[in-house]
């Protein structure tokens, strides 16, 4: 899939290669702008590089695109305040984790093996040789 910042957006070609330059994933970064810029019905050119400007702090576009795009489309925020909201490092997930402490309960008991016994095989023997042939 090829993105082409230029003809989806109202950015500037030397602005999106500006950009594009100081990321290490300039696809995701094209993808960012494109999915904020299609959900915003602004064609303000600020508006956009702010929109830029997040896309390129954010480590993973991709991801920030997507929550930015479904916080827009579940409550009526607007595009700042979604792009404020997705990048802030305080905004994470809480309670993810199990609540218990590895080592603090009562120790398990390991579970009883019971040995299989040996089954008795059949002596093996050797394949047979052939009897060894007279010299000429």
């Amino acid at each position: 899939m090829r993105l082409n910042i230029d003809t989806a957006t109202v950015l500037t070609s030397a602005d999106a290669l500006s950009n594009c330059q100081r990321v290490r994933r300039p696809v995701e970064l094209a993808t960012c702008v494109v999915d904020i810029g299609a959900i915003d019905s602004s064609s303000e050119t600020a508006s956009l590089l702010n929109v830029v400007d997040h896309c390129r702090r954010s480590l993973l576009p991709a991801r920030f695109s997507a929550c930015v795009v479904g916080l827009r489309s579940q409550v009526d925020f607007p595009t700042e305040t979604a792009l404020s909201n997705c990048i802030a490092a305080t905004n994470r997930p809480r309670n993810v984790l199990p609540d218990f402490l590895p080592g603090t309960g009562t120790p398990t008991e390991p579970p009883s093996v019971q040995p299989v016994p040996e089954q008795e095989s059949a002596p093996q023997t050797s394949p047979s040789t052939p009897e060894s042939l007279p010299l000429r």
